[in-house]
């Protein structure tokens, strides 16, 4: 998510919604690059790592850095997830990864809970449009299609619950 600059992470070579299966504590190379907004005369003054939350390292970039790059350790002993954000001419202009997370051989999921989600279509003057609702599974990154539904004017669709780690068949559903 960006209002401007641009960031990326990696964790032991592993990508931004990745989970690193932790058996014993270990040492992993994090590598962050950050570029302001594009506009003329933007640049960055601060990026950090955030661990479980809690700001776990803080670069502050020179006044005339147009980039950032840096790699460095970080020690894991346990189930903890990590993001990166950034920020630019101000602290309006900001970047924030997904996270990387990583589970120790004792994690276990939370308890799901059934999500209800309420939705109306309709144009910028409140007209009800016509539409389709399409139920979806994330396969990967790849969206499979369960079903098609006539969208209703206003309406409550209910589906499974999914948690990240969970190993349910649970749809997604998209207006």
């Amino acid at each position: 998510m960006t209002s401007g600059p641009l960031l990326l992470m990696q964790v032991g070579g592993h990508q931004v919604g990745d989970v690193i299966h932790l058996s014993n504590p270990a040492d992993f190379q994090v590598s962050l690059q950050a570029w302001p907004s594009g506009e003329a005369g933007e640049l960055l003054t601060r990026v950090e790592l955030i661990r479980n939350g809690e700001i776990a390292k803080v670069f502050l970039v020179g006044k005339q850095s147009r980039n950032f790059s840096a790699k460095f350790n970080i020690h894991e002993t346990g189930t903890a997830w990590y993001i990166a954000r950034c920020f630019g001419s101000n602290d309006l202009q900001v970047a924030i990864t997904n996270p990387i997370y990583f589970e120790s051989k004792d994690y276990s999921p939370p308890q799901a809970t059934p999500a209800h989600v309420t939705g109306i279509v309709s144009d910028s003057a409140g007209k009800p449009l016509e539409g389709v609702c399409d139920v979806i599974r994330m396969v990967g990154l790849t969206p499979v299609q369960l079903s098609t539904h006539p969208s209703p004017v206003a309406g409550l669709l209910s589906m499974s619950p999914q948690a990240r780690g969970c190993e349910s068949e649970s749809p997604a559903i998209g207006l």
